[in-house]
């Protein structure tokens, strides 16, 4: 309990509606896979493991209606057990051009409204932000803006509201939470 009133102290007797969770993929996702066993025997597996099951005590903490955990496709499931994923998308199913099978578990409503275009570019990843600084893997690591739209306009409680803005959200550690009005 003292972690969640250090770090969420500010949250105290409102509802959270929301928790949306991007834990590091680096330890998890299949496109490392050769990097495993270095990282699984130096600790940095067990460090990324203990995020994931952070994240999933704040949000038994917290409770909120909508929750979900993002990852590209790996092995986050198996070392953190994680319920089966629930939703499969790539960006080109929500108006991004590119493509990057990513997974979500949590509870969600799944049924996003879709807006497809061709993947013209490609699984764009690696091509355009290979190497291993610390601002190519920022941008391997950006939401696609159609898929956030989708997923807000989904699990959006105030439907009149159609875009997100300061009164909605409030960002702390590496959980976002939407705050209840």
């Amino acid at each position: 309990a003292e972690f969640f009133n250090d770090l969420y102290g500010a949250f105290e007797g409102q509802d959270v509606y929301a928790i949306l969770a991007a834990c590091p993929c680096t330890d998890f996702a299949s496109s490392g896979a050769r990097h495993f066993a270095a990282k699984d025997a130096d600790g940095r597996t067990v460090e990324s493991v203990e995020l994931v099951r952070q994240t999933l005590r704040t949000v038994e903490y917290f409770k909120p209606s909508v929750w979900a955990i993002e990852n590209p496709v790996g092995r986050i499931e198996k070392l953190t057990g994680l319920p089966p994923w629930r939703l499969s998308f790539n960006p080109n199913h929500f108006g991004d051009p590119y493509t990057k099978k990513t997974l979500l578990w949590g509870r969600f409503n799944a049924d996003l409204p879709t807006a497809p275009v061709e993947p013209v570019e490609g699984s764009k990843m690696h091509r355009m932000y290979g190497g291993k600084s610390q601002t190519t893997k920022n941008a391997r690591s950006v939401t696609p803006e159609g898929f956030a739209y989708a997923f807000f306009m989904a699990n959006n409680v105030d439907r009149k509201s159609t875009r997100l803005n300061s009164s909605h959200i409030t960002i702390s550690y590496a959980v976002f939470c939407l705050k209840k009005k």
